[in-house]
């Protein structure tokens, strides 16, 4: 029942009706304890309540509450990090702390929203608090590795980079990346630590003097390098794999090209090389030639990296939302996840099949725990589902409900587009004041209203700033 009443509270907000959303949601602040799903559900929308006048609710509040129930707080980060509230999750996590109650369990959702929220030193902290209890895993390794990179831990850096290594994970981009930090902060005596540990093994090492070369510009000697390597095997595919890189590094797509083209002679299977030759093929081919290139890509193998780069040439270079559509619905079983969820729900709000893309969205906000994109596909699915009168009808009520002047068409055909909408401007300005407001927006959404509820507060403060750049 609780979550029935948020989920028509917010429908109420929706429609501007300020005083049954609030019946709905101050018998829940009277509760002395929500659920983690509940609390959850009130902290998505918490921007809408905020437009409720004189509802005393809070991120506080809510949090509030929960610490009068310790035992929900690792669920509650749980389900914040999957719904991809980070900032929500660490905030808990840190007042978790205050509080006698073990977060061990929490440690792996806390490092991801760490990481996503671009705290490293913190991703470090916690991947250390990881490691102490069992190994990390080979995705924690790569992204504590890269935290450690930017902000040049070295101990860390050296440690996760010799696991990668032991476990033959370590890839190209994270070698250049550690080139790139040693080149620009390591002392000599740091350098030669890792050279060591590159020299180990002879790939890694031919590999890291590679990117020694090229952080120089030699880049001709790179090549020449990895081409006296072919002249020894000219099957060996690793060597052209790094050639290719260097040619797509430095924008000669066509020898890129050329280059993958030779690694699929050797195996037509090679995924890297195939998704490689159409990265190139997006720089320098024609649409109708990367076209056909991807096809023939998808018919060679099954990657779904592939179909996500078709899906992306339907939407993006085409505009062909029934072809993309009629994909995704072929291939649904090979095409799991989110991304082509939200793919296929933009398809048909384009195509016009509104109520089935509203619940086909509904259903992918529960699957990704209420997550933001969800939100916003389903704000965006509203937005272009109503007349530009409809949209304005809304704004109005708002106006009506402070007191002002609502928009009015000066067209007298009545064609509602933005150079003929006029307001009241002597009923308006006579108790306010002559002030004017304009406020620009893009691929607005459900936050448009609380937008123009904060420029009719008067609380607010006033900045007038000019010459901005």
């Amino acid at each position: 029942m609780v979550i029935a009443s948020i989920i028509l509270a917010q429908h109420h907000l929706s429609q501007l009706d300020f005083d049954s959303a609030k019946q709905k949601i101050e018998p829940l602040l009277k509760k002395e304890a929500l659920s983690p799903n509940a609390t959850q559900k009130l902290v998505e929308i918490l921007p809408d309540l905020a437009l409720i006048p004189s509802l005393d609710i809070s991120w506080e509040t809510l949090e509030n509450k929960l610490l009068m129930q310790p035992e929900q707080i690792p669920k509650l980060i749980s389900l914040f990090t999957k719904g991809r509230n980070y900032v929500e999750a660490i905030n808990l996590y840190k007042r978790g702390l205050e509080i006698p109650i073990s977060m061990d369990e929490v440690h792996h959702s806390i490092f991801i929203c760490y990481f996503r929220t671009h705290q490293w030193l913190e991703s470090i902290q916690i991947s250390a608090l990881i490691s102490k209890k069992r190994n990390l895993s080979e995705l924690q390794l790569h992204r504590t590795l890269q935290a450690a990179t930017i902000v040049f831990d070295f101990p860390i850096m050296l440690t996760s980079t010799n696991k990668l290594v032991e476990l033959g994970k370590l890839t190209n981009s994270e070698l250049k990346k550690i080139h790139h930090s040693i080149d620009k902060k390591a002392n000599e005596k740091q350098s030669k630590e890792f050279e060591h540990l590159f020299a180990t093994d002879s790939k890694l090492n031919f590999i890291y003097q590679l990117h020694k070369k090229a952080s120089l510009g030699q880049y001709a000697a790179c090549v020449d390098e990895i081409d006296e390597q072919l002249s020894l095997n000219d099957q060996d595919v690793f060597s052209l794999h790094l050639k290719a890189g260097i040619q797509s590094e430095l924008g000669d797509f066509p020898s890129a090209i050329t280059t993958f083209g030779e690694i699929l002679k050797i195996d037509s299977q090679d995924s890297r090389a195939i998704e490689g030759r159409i990265q190139a093929g997006l720089k320098f081919w024609q649409p109708s030639l990367l076209e056909e290139e991807i096809k023939n890509a998808l018919d060679a193998i099954s990657s779904v990296k592939i179909s996500r780069m078709y899906v992306n040439f339907l939407l993006g270079y085409k505009k062909d939302y029934a072809s993309c559509l009629d994909f995704i619905n072929t291939n649904a079983e090979s095409l799991p996840g989110r991304f082509f969820r939200e793919k296929k729900i933009l398809c048909l709000l384009k195509e016009g099949e509104i109520t089935q893309a509203t619940e086909l969205c509904r259903s992918h906000i529960v699957k990704t725990a209420n997550s933001r994109e969800g939100w916003a596909l389903l704000a965006q699915i509203k937005r272009e589902s109503q007349s530009i009168k409809e949209q304005l009808d809304c704004i109005n009520n708002l106006l009506e409900y402070e007191g002002l002047s609502p928009i009015r068409t000066a067209s007298k055909e009545g064609l509602m587009t933005p150079c003929c909408l006029q307001s009241d401007t002597e009923t308006s300005s006579k108790d306010f004041g002559l002030v004017s407001v304009v406020m620009t927006t893009y691929k607005y959404d459900e936050s448009l209203l609380a937008a123009i509820h904060s420029i009719l507060n008067p609380d607010i403060p006033f900045f007038r700033i000019n010459h901005c750049r």
